[in-house]
């Protein structure tokens, strides 16, 4: 007799088996946390352990040190940008700890490292890596900030301080260039270059620091004065490239300018003459010139006078344009308009060419204006301001606590440093190249004058980033626009612009003060190096140190009418065609103008009118 069984029975062995399986899953597996240290940060999140595949895989992950976290999780993933615009999530799922070093594995192919970057262990590098960067444009980051915790965002350097007032403790964050933290989402986002992504520095120090002189204590790519003064020296000749050849017509006598149109340039001129003289060149200079002046047809300013001659039709030009200006600027200062400052040239204009009642009102409106409200280029020109009152020899600790007051607290946090380098923001996303240079040179002259190394290198960088985006006859954008990771540039400066802020030829002309007693009104125009003015008795001595042998024109303003005159060691007498000669003068009672053209018999030639 033959016992039927059910199929059922069957399962009861399979189920036996499943149910013995799983209790040893159970056993072996499980989620539990896990906490890694490297330096001053730790990592903490969730690990759930599989026992089939041997793999720990992590979820819940946060980094953090001294006031700052970065939650890496399914509500804060790192956000990668695509060069095709799509965005990219990146989760953690495996850590390994190497004793000094952390990995942290996530999606879409990003892997997180920290490393101690210096020997004291309280520096940590914070590296994204990606096996393949060709289709990578940026990486976001998410973070946030611990109770009572602030950033300090002074200087306008990517470092960030992250400090309370009452710990002792605090985070230096430091980005790459080109990166933004942005505090009203909680992300910092870094840009990736041609070599990858830099990663972020987060140091642990035991007292506030001022972000500004922390960044510049440690960044060791920034220019040396040597490097500096070599990359001057290759862009002038880039420049001179253009300005005595492929830019110059000598059929026409003309300089081809951005725009296609051809012009007889007199700043180009000038410079071309005033670097001559430096290089033992300039007669076959003057040459050149006088023959290419005579090709055009143009009116010239008071600008080439000192070396072509023309002085009194130049001086004349001038003399109307400096009515119209002191106009307009009288106006400004009576209206308390402060926009006068956007004149960088207003100290010559108001403390050599007007009266001293202007200048005391300048003076005091100065010192009374409201430095936060003021545009970018308003405040870089109340910079070249004082600047120049100092460098006149004014003196005193307000003109000195106002110099680093308006540079230290309102312009530098106008500098942008991006991957292109370091420029002004003269408006929101911009730069203005040229202002960007004008203030990079005011910046040379704190650090020369204050001894600041931080203020002489910043000036240098402003330049250096500038010039580095000219052709190769020293054309430089006019306008710089930056956001979100774009660069686009507008219009042109050309180098005779820029020429005259960063080169300090001593031959190129110049205004100095013609008062002995320094006081406003009475003012000269020359191309000599070194210029005396002294008063004796009723005579008063002007002194001109020139290369011996060599004619130069000088204009004096503001003359008053005199007996005689002794120039060359003879008295000398006027002639209203004094110009056709090797040295001469005439005086133009009406303007006050006394014109002079003089060859120099010795190095240092005076001229001197008796009252």
């Amino acid at each position: 007799m033959k016992t039927k069984f059910s199929k059922a029975l069957y399962l009861v062995p399979l189920l036996y088996i499943g149910l013995i399986a799983i209790f040893m899953y159970l056993q072996f597996s499980g989620v539990d946390t896990f906490t890694s240290t490297v330096s001053h940060l730790t990592a903490m999140g969730r690990v759930s352990r599989s026992p089939l595949s041997g793999d720990d895989n992590i979820s819940d992950l946060q980094i953090f040190g001294t006031g700052i976290l970065f939650p890496l999780d399914k509500k804060n993933p790192i956000r990668i940008y695509s060069s095709d615009g799509l965005v990219h999530k990146a989760e953690p799922f495996k850590y390994r700890n190497f004793g000094n070093r952390m990995e942290i594995e996530m999606s879409s192919g990003l892997t997180l490292t920290m490393t101690p970057e210096e020997a004291n262990n309280e520096s940590v590098l914070m590296n994204i890596v990606f096996h393949d960067y060709s289709s990578i444009k940026s990486v976001s980051i998410p973070f946030s900030l611990m109770r009572d915790f602030f950033i300090d965002t002074t200087g306008g350097v990517p470092v960030f301080s992250i400090n309370d007032k009452t710990s002792p403790e605090v985070t230096m964050l430091t980005l790459p260039m080109g990166a933004t933290l942005d505090q009203s989402n909680n992300r910092i986002t870094i840009p990736c270059g041609v070599e990858g992504i830099e990663g972020i520095l987060i140091e642990r120090t035991e007292e506030i620091q001022d972000p500004l002189s922390f960044w510049f204590s440690r960044k060791a790519n920034l220019l040396s004065q040597a490097e500096y003064n070599l990359f001057l020296e290759e862009y002038l000749s880039e420049a001179m490239e253009g300005w005595r050849n492929s830019r110059f017509d000598t059929n026409n006598g003309t300089w081809e300018m951005a725009d296609g149109e051809p012009v007889f340039s007199d700043k180009i001129a000038t410079i071309l003459l005033s670097e001559s003289m430096n290089n033992n060149e300039y007669r076959n200079q003057y040459t050149r010139m006088i023959q290419a002046k005579e090709k055009s047809s143009q009116t010239l300013s008071l600008l080439t006078t000192p070396f072509l001659g023309d002085i009194i039709a130049g001086a004349k030009a001038e003399l109307r344009t400096e009515r119209t200006n002191l106009q307009t600027i009288s106006n400004k200062i009576e209206t308390d308009d402060y926009t006068v400052f956007n004149n960088h040239d207003l100290y010559n204009l108001i403390h050599i060419h007007s009266n001293e009642g202007m200048v005391e009102k300048l003076k005091t409106m100065a010192d009374s204006a409201d430095r936060s409200s003021m545009a970018t280029n308003t405040l870089s020109g109340l910079l070249k301001y004082y600047l120049d009152r100092i460098e006149s020899g004014d003196t005193g600790e307000k003109l000195a606590f106002n110099l680093d007051e308006l540079a230290a607290d309102y312009l530098l946090s106008k500098i942008q440093v991006l991957q292109e380098g370091f420029f002004l923001e003269s408006n929101p996303y911009e730069s203005d190249l040229l202002l960007s240079i004008r203030t990079g040179s005011y910046f040379i002259k704190i650090g020369n004058l204050t001894d600041r190394d931080i203020f002489s290198t910043l000036g240098m960088e402003l330049i250096h980033s500038a010039l580095k985006k000219s052709n190769i006859i020293g054309i430089i954008p006019a306008v710089l626009h930056f956001e979100d990771g774009h660069i686009l540039t507008k219009g042109n400066v050309h180098p005779e612009d820029i020429y005259p802020i960063i080169f300090n030829n001593p031959y190129y002309p110049r205004e100095y003060s013609a008062s002995p007693e320094g006081t406003a009104g009475s003012w000269l125009y020359t191309s000599a190096p070194e210029v005396g003015v002294s008063r004796q008795g009723n005579s008063v001595k002007y002194s001109f140190k020139y290369k011996v042998g060599e004619i130069h024109n000088i204009l004096i303003q503001g003359v008053e009418p005199f007996e005689r005159m002794k120039m060359l060691g003879l008295n000398w007498k006027p002639d209203p065609v004094f110009y056709r000669y090797y040295s001469g003068w005439y005086y133009d009672k009406n303007n006050k103008s006394l014109y002079i053209k003089i060859r120099n018999k010795s190095e240092v030639e005076e001229i001197i009118l008796y009252y």
